[in-house]
């Protein structure tokens, strides 16, 4: 498993990648539908390192075709996670304005986890939780759909180069 460079906070290792690699459109993950949960729980996280405080687009996203699926994003630099089904977004945590941009050029690990028995969606920032929305709703993400890493991060580099790593 990639890991940040601990030497240099500023410096990304050689196992990430430029988080202007998707370019608009992403990356798309082979074998996506191994992402279609279900009702099921999941989470996502993963190593960021934006170049700027206001960077924006998506960590990674699963787009069911049903319109269903669920995004960790950045909001302004702001970490930002989604589910939504048939394409509007039903439970949100963090974003811009609910949750500080994480600092530019630093690592920072972030995560979101839904969990079903308690219908919470969690957000969580080097390892601490900052947030949660509990809801009535039961998403459904279990469609056959696409999954994509880095997306709408184009320009990326023109604004300061960010990175993944580990996700």
């Amino acid at each position: 498993m990639s890991v940040p460079n601990t030497l240099n906070r500023d410096i990304a290792d050689a196992a990430s990648i430029a988080m202007d690699e998707g370019g608009a459109t992403g990356l798309r993950l082979p074998r996506s539908d191994r992402f279609a949960f279900g009702g099921a729980g999941f989470t996502i996280e993963g190593w960021v390192m934006p170049g700027t405080v206001d960077i924006d687009g998506d960590i990674f996203v699963f787009e069911g075709v049903n319109g269903n699926g669920y995004r960790l994003s950045l909001d302004s630099g702001a970490p930002h996670g989604v589910i939504s089904e048939d394409g509007v977004d039903i439970i949100e945590v963090g974003g811009d304005g609910a949750t500080p941009a994480l600092t530019a050029a630093e690592w920072t690990h972030v995560a979101i986890s839904w969990d079903p028995s308690i219908n919470s969606l969690r957000m969580y920032r080097n390892g601490i939780l900052v947030m949660a929305q509990h809801t009535m709703l039961n998403p459904n993400v279990g469609a056959v759909g696409d999954a994509y890493l880095i997306r709408g991060f184009a320009g990326a580099v023109s604004r300061g180069l960010g990175a993944l790593a580990a996700l």
